[in-house]
């Protein structure tokens, strides 16, 4: 489990990838 973090327009997005297994 990793934490990500996008940048969208002027908001900054936290999200958490579980995409790992």
């Amino acid at each position: 489990m990793n934490v990500r973090c996008t940048e969208k327009g002027n908001s900054l997005k936290w999200y958490i990838d579980d995409n790992q297994g």
